[in-house]
């Protein structure tokens, strides 16, 4: 095997152990027993732009093309 790829693979493996560290800890945390927190009740104007970004993600996430073809066009100016 040659030197240069011996290193991706040995960096490929750290940087695998390193995320599964991160996820595992987001799993332990989800399932661990604490204290039930109250959230802050938040005003209307917070609600109202929590909502507008769900929708924009949602519909960005399905149907992305017409964004693309704004980009698009902008770019072949």
């Amino acid at each position: 095997m040659k030197t240069g790829l011996l290193v991706l693979v040995f960096s490929l493996i750290i940087n695998s152990v390193i995320g599964l560290y991160y996820y595992l800890r987001v799993i332990t945390m989800m399932f661990s027993a604490s204290d039930e927190t109250i959230l802050p009740d938040l005003p209307l104007i917070g609600n109202i732009t929590l909502l507008l970004i769900a929708l924009s993600i949602l519909i960005l996430g399905i149907y992305p093309g017409w964004l693309i073809e704004i980009i698009m066009k902008f770019v072949t100016l």
